[in-house]
């Protein structure tokens, strides 16, 4: 086939970009993995002459290729082989087979030889990296429309034209448009018309700097000389005047100085000399004359010092420093102050030099120097030396001390008046030097005969030695009457008791002398404080000892009051009465554990003393069984002869108390009281004694104690009262002065036997079995109830108790019409009956009862309605206790508000909250009960405890809350605990 060979130029696309396939992929190279592109860039560039000879390479393997094809049309294909293969194999099959399939015809078929002639042929001299078809494809980019794809990039380039190369001489399109729109005869002379040349911007802010420059610059400087002559701004601005105006003014004699003038103002004093030395003084802007110092007269100098900055060290110094060859005879009086700066250092310092000083001494003739004025915080911070002479230097001076660390500057005045007319002295500063800290604090002097304005002198005796220290006194206080401050010393006589040694201080109230004196003395080490007044000479009043808070609530001291109010009494508080009787209150409190068991001992600070006493012991123990409790405790120790013990004892109790026997008895050394046995279980017990009253012969204000005692060794001369035995009738103990009694006698209160039961022969109910009769029984049922036996048909025979109603003996009548009434009755027929009626709106009207519940025998223990709960087989009254009263024992584990127990009674009632706390540590608390009153309306925040903090390891008992609730509607306790664990809640409710 022929080839369509085509004529390369050098006008080839640009290759240094990337080569892409159809897909947008980058080309690479397959043997080396790199970009085409990078080939090319690397001098791998296909000319036209490679091109060229690709060409023809091309050309030369398509005419082979053609050769090969027309000598391979005469050749016997394999097809030809094969039909002559399968005819030899007709006849011989087995060989045939083998052999013509393992080989070639060899007139028909090339040998290897022979066809690496032919592939030489067509490779020719193609270079290694285009010696196959497949480089070839690959440098083609495997574009079968190679040729048709470069000649469409090459018709986007131009034509080379001779003479011409395509570089960066060559113009843009842009270059061209510019070239193009130049005017014909551009650049000639006269070309350069305004409108050619266009606007310019000219500076006048450079000077000349030559005579040549382009047209710009030479107008810039033009411009700048401009401005210069007219003394403007900018030299577009307006001129004050013009070179004409300024020649007339130049020339105009009048106007200017003439020669004369000119001598008389050059004999004038110069400028120069103002406030120069020799000069004339200057004035400042607001008249005042500006100088570093004056002299008047030549008898008063006063001269201004500023001398340089200290540098941040305490003890630096600066000397004022003035000539020793004159004499200096009058004073110097120096002034010192500074500003805020690193320290305040604002005030004033002025120190006073008489002085007599001779010319070449070493010392002066004489001096006597104090600080006149002390004010603000100068003298913290700087002091002042007498003067002295400084040999090194050979002048007299006196230095300027920082007494702080400064960096503050310091102005001195110094002011000399003399009378003997001399010249005065200069004074001068040194730079600042290194030193210590030598001069003491500045302290303003005034003479001892100062009298003040209104006349009155100042006080000329000292108070105190001249450092400031008390004055030591060692002589009795009884002698002292002097006004001042002293130590007293250890053996100073006629002090307190009480007083060691420390400080003394007497003023004098009266000018007579020894009369009207106080006298105050306080301890250096215990800082007691007393006071006595001398009232006539050498009468002096008892010490008083003034409040001290060290001595609060001590012993020996005396009674504190808290921050609160509350008086603070860490002892008893005792109070003794006329004769030997005396009374200790809140002698002593005791607080247990969790759970003691064993008998609380009551230790007594005293023997056997023949002391009548009186005990009053409460407590409160964490149980519900238990609770608040009290016991009135009374005996005689008597000391005997010939064995001593206890006489007439005596105990009562109110409230429940874990105990229930009470022993008087002495273990060895003291007398005590048991309370208990050593089985007598204790749950977080808080025992006080609250007072205690006996004869002045026995000391008990202090002393007394409470433990709990696991063994009773020791413990004799024992004596157990009858508990409660021989106490008041509000106990119900004795009716009517009788004694109680366990035995059936005459004249005696029943009481129970050792077996619980209430022991009599019998009861007596009144005529018929009745209390009383039919016809006095509206006074008893309205007073609160009676018990009647009864002969009622309809409603049953038996026994009633009976509220505001009665059996008349026909009807059950009403007390009072205005309320209703209620009958409980034991019956025959029916057992138990409760019977209720409404008011009826007359007084003793007839009334008809009607059932609310009754309990009979088969229903009585199981939990009906209608019926009335008793006791189950295990003895609980499992109804009663579920909806009349509700236990809680609670410990609270959460910090969010939690319900503590939610109730719904079933009709009106009064609801009693009694609630009690521990804590095992602080907590604050807040206690919440909601409920529906009868009115209907809902309390929900009404709280018990509200925000209460509560202090650690306490107990607390809350005042029972009462509560109206209405029927039906639920009542709840709701608790928030700031930390959860820590509170444990046990208490009831009560419905009522």
């Amino acid at each position: 086939m022929a080839y369509n060979k085509q004529a390369w130029k050098d006008e080839i696309p640009d290759l240094t970009k990337p080569i892409k396939d159809a897909s947008g992929k980058q080309k690479t190279d397959p043997q080396t993995g790199r970009p085409l592109f990078e080939l090319v860039q690397e001098g791998t560039r296909i000319t036209s002459a490679r091109l060229n000879h690709m060409e023809d390479g091309i050309d030369s393997g398509h005419e082979s290729i053609d050769v090969l094809a027309t000598e391979l049309a005469t050749k016997e294909t394999p097809a030809g082989a094969q039909q002559k293969a399968d005819t030899s194999l007709a006849s011989a099959k087995s060989y045939a087979d083998t052999q013509l399939l393992a080989k070639a015809d060899k007139a028909t078929t090339y040998s290897k030889d022979e066809t690496d002639q032919r592939i030489q042929a067509v490779v020719g001299t193609a270079p290694d990296a285009l010696d196959t078809l497949k480089e070839i494809g690959d440098a083609l980019n495997n574009d079968p429309n190679f040729a048709a794809t470069v000649t469409n990039q090459l018709s986007g380039k131009v034509d080379k034209v001779a003479g011409k190369q395509l570089s960066t001489e060559d113009y843009t399109a842009a270059e061209k448009a510019k070239l193009a729109g130049l005017s014909s005869g551009a650049g000639a002379a006269g070309s350069a018309t305004d409108t050619v040349i266009g606007n310019r911007t000219i500076t006048d802010t450079e000077a000349p700097t030559g005579e040549t420059g382009a047209p710009t610059k030479l107008w810039g400087w033009l411009a700048y000389m401009i401005k210069s002559i007219t003394g403007k701004s900018s030299w577009r601005t307006a001129p004050a005047t013009t070179l004409e105006a300024a020649k007339t003014h130049a020339d105009d004699t009048i106007r200017h100085l003439t020669a004369a003038e000119r001598t008389t103002w050059n004999a004038a004093i110069p400028s120069s000399q103002k406030g120069a030395a020799g000069g004339v003084a200057a004035l400042d802007a607001q008249s005042r004359v500006v100088a570093i110092g004056e002299v008047l007269n030549g008898a008063v100098t006063r001269q201004v010092l500023y001398p340089e900055a200290f540098t941040g060290t305490a003890g630096q110094k600066i000397d004022i420093y003035f000539s020793t060859g004159l004499s200096v005879q009058g004073y110097i009086e120096v002034t010192v102050t500074s500003a805020w700066g690193s320290a305040n250092g604002a005030g004033k310092l002025t120190k006073l030099f008489d002085v007599v000083l001779t010319p070449s001494s070493a010392a002066p003739t004489w001096q006597k120097a104090r600080y006149t004025e002390v004010t603000g915080n100068t003298p913290a911070c700087y002091a002042i030396s007498d003067v002295t002479f400084d040999a090194t230097n050979s002048r007299w001076r006196f230095t300027i001390e920082a007494r702080v660390a400064t960096t503050n500057r310091v102005s001195v005045e110094v002011r000399y008046q003399t009378g003997n007319n001399l010249p005065p002295p200069t004074f001068s500063a040194s730079d600042v030097y290194a030193g210590l800290v030598t001069l003491p604090k500045p302290v303003q002097v005034i003479p001892d005969d100062t009298e003040t304005q209104s006349g009155y002198e100042i006080q000329k005796h000292k108070l105190t030695d001249n450092d400031g220290t008390a004055t030591t006194y060692g002589a009795s206080l009884d002698n002292l009457v002097t006004p001042g401050r002293y130590y007293a010393i250890t053996a100073t006589t006629g002090k307190p008791s009480g007083f060691i040694y420390g400080l003394c201080e007497v003023d004098r109230l009266t000018p007579t002398v020894n009369a009207y004196v106080q006298q105050k003395v306080t301890d250096a080490l215990s800082q007691r404080v007393f006071t006595r007044y001398e009232i006539g000479i050498g009468n002096w009043a008892h010490w008083v000892e003034n409040e001290n808070v060290s001595r609060k609530n001590v012993s020996g001291g005396y009674l504190g009051i808290a921050t609160d109010g509350t008086v603070i009494m860490p002892g008893a508080s005792v109070r003794k009465y006329d004769g030997p009787i005396k009374r200790a209150e809140n002698a002593v409190a005791y607080r247990g554990g969790v759970s003691v068991t064993g008998a609380l001992k009551i230790l007594l600070p005293f023997a056997w003393t023949n002391t009548m006493m009186r005990i009053r012991v409460g407590g409160y123990n964490y149980t519900p069984a238990t609770g608040a409790w009290e016991v009135l405790l009374g005996g005689y120790n008597f000391s005997g002869n010939p064995t001593p013990g206890w006489v007439n004892a005596s105990a009562s109790t109110t409230g429940a108390p874990p105990f229930s026997s009470v022993r008087f008895a002495y273990d060895g050394t003291y007398c005590c009281i048991l309370l208990g046995t050593l089985t007598t279980v204790w749950t977080y017990p808080v025992v006080e004694i609250s007072e205690f009253i006996g004869f002045d012969n026995a000391t008990f204000e202090t002393g007394i104690g409470i433990s709990i005692i696991t063994s009773e060794t020791g413990i004799t001369s024992v004596n157990t009262p009858v508990f409660n035995a021989g106490t008041s009738v509000e106990t119900a103990d004795k009716i009517d002065g009788f004694h109680a009694s366990v035995a059936s006698a005459a004249n005696t209160a029943s009481v129970r036997d050792s077996s619980q039961y209430l022991a009599a022969e019998g009861f007596t109910m009144g005529q018929n079995g009745r209390i009383v009769s039919g016809n006095a029984m509206a006074a008893g049922a309205a007073s609160g109830g009676i018990l009647q036996q009864t002969s009622d048909t309809a409603n049953g025979y038996g026994l009633w108790h009976c509220t505001n109603c009665y059996w008349d003996g026909t009807n059950w009548r009403q007390v009072r019409g205005d309320n209703p009434s209620y009958a409980f009755g034991v019956i025959l027929q029916r057992g138990y009956v409760f019977k209720y009626a409404a008011a009826g709106g007359a007084n003793a009207g007839i009334i008809t009862l009607v059932d609310v519940a009754h309990l009979t025998a088969a229903s009585s223990t199981s939990a009906t309605a209608g019926n009335i709960a008793v006791r189950d087989s295990t003895g609980k009254l499992a109804l009663v206790s579920a909806t009349r009263n509700r236990m809680i024992n609670n410990q609270v584990s959460a910090t969010t508000e939690t319900l503590l127990f939610s109730h719904t009674p079933a009709s009106r009632c009064l609801m009693t909250y009694s609630i009690s706390l521990r804590t095992t540590a602080a907590v604050t608390v807040t206690l919440r009960a909601e409920y529906t009153n009868p009115e209907g309306t809902v309390a929900t925040s009404t709280k018990l405890l509200d925000a209460q903090t509560l202090a650690a390891n306490t107990d607390y008992s809350l005042v029972p809350f009462f509560a109206a609730s209405e029927q039906a509607k639920a009542v709840r306790l709701y608790v928030t605990s700031s930390v959860a664990n820590v509170l444990y809640i046990t208490g009831k409710l009560e419905e009522d």
